[in-house]
């Protein structure tokens, strides 16, 4: 603004200078010798015509430079709050995800205290465990997960509802760093024999372990 004034005024000023020049070489080009000295005379005011002339020329050139200085502003003012409305779509939407898996979560901790299994020692039924909640999991922990509990509905439904939730994080829409946000809300929501058991019972599947490694949960298998 400080630049468009400066300039303003100085082509303000160039203007006037020419045309105050007029008033000394029109009476020098035109001589009273040559008999059009009176004439000539009249002609100079026909300089204060160019005078406005010139001045407005200038104002709509210095108009014309601050709309544009002003288009700039607007669209770079646009820019900003279609950044901040972006901004605002990607946080509502971590916050919807962040919500659903927190339900979810909470849908496989329920699965988890509906678990009643009978964890075999063997094939005879000597020293067969009954077992209910996080208390399956901890012993299938323990005999290092060589019971067959793999058709059991209970547990299954279990290892379903987490590897869903693993799945629906890595299938939303969510910018990488709020997915990361997810990621590690997940990894500190999951206990160290789930992960154990997750892992023991999945190793054949590719799939599964790969959504596990995804999520970084190898490291709490150590």
């Amino acid at each position: 603004m400080k630049k468009s004034g400066i300039v303003f005024w100085l082509a303000v000023g160039i203007v006037i200078l020419f045309w105050s020049g007029t008033w000394y070489l029109i009476p020098k080009l035109y001589k009273e010798s040559t008999g059009l000295g009176a004439g000539t005379f009249g002609d100079m005011f026909g300089g204060v015509n160019a005078l406005f002339s010139g001045l407005a020329f200038v104002g709509l050139i210095y108009t014309i430079l601050l709309q544009r200085r002003e288009l700039a502003r607007q669209e770079e003012a646009s820019k900003d709050q279609a950044e901040d409305l972006k901004r605002q779509k990607e946080l509502l939407q971590f916050q919807f995800v962040l919500a659903h898996v927190k339900e979810l979560i909470a849908i496989k901790n329920k699965k988890i205290g509906n678990l009643n299994v009978v964890i075999k020692s063997n094939e005879y039924g000597v020293n067969d465990v009954r077992c209910s909640g996080m208390a399956v999991i901890t012993e299938l922990v323990r005999k290092n997960y060589s019971s067959d509990t793999t058709y059991n509905p209970p547990l299954k439904q279990w290892m379903d509802s987490f590897f869903y939730i693993l799945q629906y994080t890595i299938d939303s829409e969510l910018e990488v760093k709020y997915k990361n946000l997810i990621i590690d809300f997940i990894f500190h929501e999951v206990s160290w024999s789930e992960v154990q058991v997750l892992y023991g019972m999945n190793k054949d599947n590719g799939h599964n372990l790969m959504l596990l490694n995804q999520f970084g949960l190898q490291n709490k298998t150590k």
